[in-house]
């Protein structure tokens, strides 16, 4: 993953490279996409990819035994390292792996089956052995098939440690200098929150019913503590905010936010936070375009065969419990929804027999 949240994912078997950004479920191609092949368009088996400040891609593309770069936004990609066929001369490479470049665009390819490391300054027609290339081996000279990978490392940050923004920088040596920063944030995750809303849906003028459930690590709900509540809506902006709510038993009391009449309608965030630990959840404030209403139908239950006629009394509230005003069909008996709809385009004056007009 890079600075800007975006992941790779390289696809071998399809011949590309996808870049992704959280919730994206198709993502969007950055190199290949047009099926097997040795085209400038195209990929073959790719490995490994190195993305620069500028959002390159490079491609170690194992099958075309090349390295290939492929700016942001570019319909194919440029050699920038090989491409003169399989082989072991210093213009060429068997099986690249793992690829790495440097501030000055300078390629670093680890050259799987030729068993080395090899360097290719910007621009260059021809690489030189950095490590290896002495065949396969385990003497202090040689490799045997580098991938250019290191071991997962696991990073141990003390309790001690201060909490907040910072920066992470991985430092490399040893024929291959290279220096990488990254922003990280450093919290304390000994709560678990769980933020609860009265329902999933919401329109203006309705009142959201918020609790938060707290736990320590252990799912031991916390005897008293106090965190914050906060609401935006669907622009990110902050329209809601509880301060220093209370923890009892790991519950908080009942919060409860009036909507207000304009609103903006969408994907609304909840979130709680207590210490350095945050947690939130997604409500939709909805306006309908076509509003609801509850129909109420009071008929007496049995009809005789002698009777003509029926005695009733249809309602029908809004929202908001406000009686509304128009027409009604009425019948007896099987009523489709495809009837409904053709009477509804004849008109209502053609149909009088089973139609009462009526108001409250």
């Amino acid at each position: 993953m890079n600075n800007n949240g975006y992941f790779y994912i390289v696809d071998d078997r399809k011949h590309v490279v996808r870049r992704y950004k959280s919730g994206d479920a198709k993502g969007t191609v950055v190199a290949g996409g047009n099926g097997q092949g040795n085209r400038l368009n195209q990929l073959c088996e790719p490995r490994q990819v190195f993305v620069d400040r500028e959002h390159s891609v490079y491609v170690s593309d194992n099958g075309n035994h090349c390295v290939m770069k492929w700016e942001e936004g570019a319909k194919q990609g440029i050699v920038v390292a090989g491409g003169q066929g399989q082989g072991n001369s210093l213009t060429q490479l068997n099986y690249p792996y793992g690829v790495v470049v440097d501030q000055l665009d300078t390629v670093y390819v680890a050259d799987s089956w030729n068993h080395r490391f090899m360097r290719w300054p910007k621009g260059a027609t021809q690489g030189s052995v950095i490590i290896g290339g002495n065949g396969y081996g385990a003497q202090s000279n040689q490799l045997a098939h580098p991938k250019g990978e290191t071991r997962n490392v696991i990073l141990a940050v003390s309790k001690k440690f201060p909490i907040g923004l910072g920066k992470l920088i991985i430092t490399g040596s040893g024929g291959l200098n290279f220096e990488e920063k990254r922003d990280i944030i450093v919290y304390d995750n000994c709560h678990v929150i769980l933020v609860q809303t009265s329902s999933s849906t919401y329109r203006p003028h309705d009142t959201m019913e918020i609790r938060v459930v707290v736990t320590n690590e252990n799912l031991i709900p916390i005897e008293y503590g106090e965190l914050i509540v906060e609401i935006y809506d669907a622009v990110f902006k902050l329209v809601g905010e509880f301060p220093n709510v209370p923890i009892h038993s790991g519950l908080t009391k009942v919060l409860r936010y009036p909507l207000a009449e304009h609103v903006n309608v969408g994907t609304w965030l909840v979130s709680a936070t207590i210490g350095n630990t945050t947690s939130s959840i997604e409500v939709i404030v909805s306006c309908p375009l076509i509003p609801s209403f509850d129909v109420n139908a009071i008929f007496q239950r049995f009809l005789l065969r002698i009777d003509e006629t029926l005695r009733g009394v249809i309602k029908i509230n809004d929202d908001h419990n406000e009686p509304i005003f128009g027409r009604a069909i009425i019948a007896i008996g099987e009523l489709t929804e495809q009837d409904i709809k053709s009477k509804m385009k004849m008109g209502l004056k053609e149909v009088k027999p089973k139609i009462e007009e009526w108001c409250k």
